[in-house]
């Protein structure tokens, strides 16, 4: 499940998590040795021999030979590594659970425009599912298949994130969309008072609601004639 939020400086992000049948320990090396990102991040990954924050690492697209940089923003084994790729962030966070591990993958999107980069956050998710799909296919000792669904993928991923953002935020419902919609409703509670139209906000800035359960809109994620 993708989880779609905005972050206190109004930037958009995206968490994704697994519950993965390996121990902490093999997930760790999997999320930051590059012999092991070789099998599921969509970039070579070199990472300096100095791992504090700071450290400079080069990211390269073996297909073009393309580099871009970033650096190390925390690094504590074996439960977060947190770096930047050029001005976006990746925060990776292993934990254990039962006799297995939980996964939670988070990248913030700093470049652009908030609205620009919260309509990209959908190509960028399904591309994230891919790759997370063959993190664990590769820890299963699996041969991992890449995908042949991609627009359906995206499609599918927008929505989800989409609603997954309005039940991230405080319940209530919108007026019309200049009052409410672009920031977070100020009542709680699922109901829908009579006087309001029934509509919840879900896209900080943007002018796009989501139906309060219970009420009905067609000024949704992926309708069309939303506001």
């Amino acid at each position: 499940m993708a989880i779609l939020r905005t972050t206190p400086g109004g930037r958009p992000s995206v968490k994704l998590e697994r519950t993965l049948a390996h121990p902490p320990e093999k997930v760790w090396r999997a999320v930051t040795s590059p012999e092991e990102l070789a099998h599921w991040f969509p970039a070579a990954v070199t990472l300096p021999d100095d791992l504090s924050p700071g450290g400079k690492i080069t990211f390269t697209f073996t297909e073009t030979g393309d580099t871009s940089e970033g650096e190390i923003v925390g690094y504590r084994p074996p439960e977060v590594f947190e770096f930047t790729w050029n001005s976006d962030l990746i925060r990776i966070e292993v934990s254990a659970d039962g006799a297995g591990s939980k996964l939670a993958f988070t990248h913030v999107f700093n470049r652009g425009e908030p609205d620009i980069a919260l309509l990209g956050a959908g190509r960028h998710v399904t591309g994230w599912v891919a790759c997370l799909d063959s993190l664990e296919a590769t820890l299963d000792g699996r041969t991992p298949e890449l995908p042949t669904d991609w627009h359906a993928r995206m499609l599918a991923t927008s929505r989800n994130s989409a609603w997954r953002t309005a039940k991230s935020w405080t319940a209530g419902c919108c007026g019309s969309a200049a009052t409410w919609c672009g920031r977070r409703p100020r009542t709680s509670g699922s109901g829908c008072p009579s006087r309001k139209t029934g509509r919840r906000c879900w896209s900080r800035g943007r002018r796009r609601c989501w139906p309060t359960p219970g009420c009905t809109t067609e000024n949704r994620p992926g309708a069309s004639g939303g506001r």
